[in-house]
């Protein structure tokens, strides 16, 4: 399991992606994705994995990377089922892998032709739109091997200054892990606070406080915050609930301190954010 500073980790990515423009990802060690960004697949991928059958062929394409990666404990460069090309590099702590970063939906000229041809050769029964695809995938622009392979080996220096930053290391002791299960179990209880996560687990608040500083790049107030207009955010994206029942799951002890704290941390209202969001399209 992974300890993680978030906030840092997400910076660390997100400066990977300003550089190279390539999608990355932070997988723990059995394989679980903790960070991706840009968080959503290249329309190429998205298109795919409609298919039961060629989506079920991306995941094995993954796991191949992630496990090969593990044994040989280096940075490993193949192509996936359709040609695209991937890449793997591990998270050392000593000689051990406790994480992966994973970069891809990208390709090389050289590998192109191979791409056309997997389109081509795709079962007619594939629930899939080749036009689209083809589309597709010339929005995704050719980089050079030589420039691919640059953004590989920036990949590797990532890793190793997640680990040596300790932004990402080993788990040692799993009370973070239990606090964001509880802070997250409890979010609607308006109790929910410093104090009581300090009862129930029988810790101090400086233990806690360091513990939160650590595992959440933020002190557990502003954590449990957080969560709760992540919370909120959520349930005003499926328009079903009223103002008044979102503060409440969220637990806000009213409604209007919970519009005051929403727009403080969000920059607009409630029902603003909710035009916002449809008018953008992004719901």
């Amino acid at each position: 399991m992974l300890q993680y500073n978030i906030q840092k980790l997400k910076n660390a990515i997100i400066d990977f992606y300003n550089i190279t423009h390539l999608l990355i990802s932070l997988y723990d060690d059995q394989f679980n994705v903790i960070y991706s960004y840009p968080p959503a697949l290249a329309p190429f991928c998205k298109e795919i994995r409609t298919a039961k059958r060629l989506f079920e062929k991306c995941l094995a394409c993954d796991r191949y990377g992630l496990t090969t990666c593990r044994e040989r404990k280096e940075l490993l460069i193949y192509q996936c089922h359709m040609g695209l090309t991937e890449a793997v590099a591990p998270i050392l702590e000593g000689n051990d892998v406790i994480g992966y970063l994973m970069l891809g939906q990208t390709r090389t000229e050289s590998h192109t032709p191979r791409i056309l041809e997997c389109i081509a050769e795709l079962p007619a029964a594939e629930a899939v739109d080749r036009e689209v695809l083809i589309r597709a995938l010339n929005e995704i622009p050719p980089m050079e091997h030589e420039v691919l392979s640059s953004a590989t080996r920036i990949m590797e220096m990532c890793a190793s200054f997640l680990c040596t930053q300790n932004i990402v290391r080993a788990q040692q002791n799993p009370l973070w892990y239990k606090v964001e299960h509880y802070v997250r179990e409890h979010l609607a209880s308006p109790t929910l606070s410093m104090y009581e996560i300090c009862r129930h687990f029988s810790i101090s608040r400086s233990t806690l406080y360091t513990m939160s500083k650590e595992s959440f790049g933020m002190g557990i107030s502003d954590y449990i915050r957080a969560c709760r207009i992540e919370q909120a955010k959520k349930l005003l994206q499926k328009k079903t609930l009223p103002i008044c029942e979102i503060s409440r799951l969220c637990g806000f002890s009213a409604p209007n301190y919970f519009t005051k704290t929403f727009k403080q941390h969000v920059g607009v209202l409630p029902k603003e954010y909710v035009h916002q969001v449809f008018s953008d399209g992004t719901a």
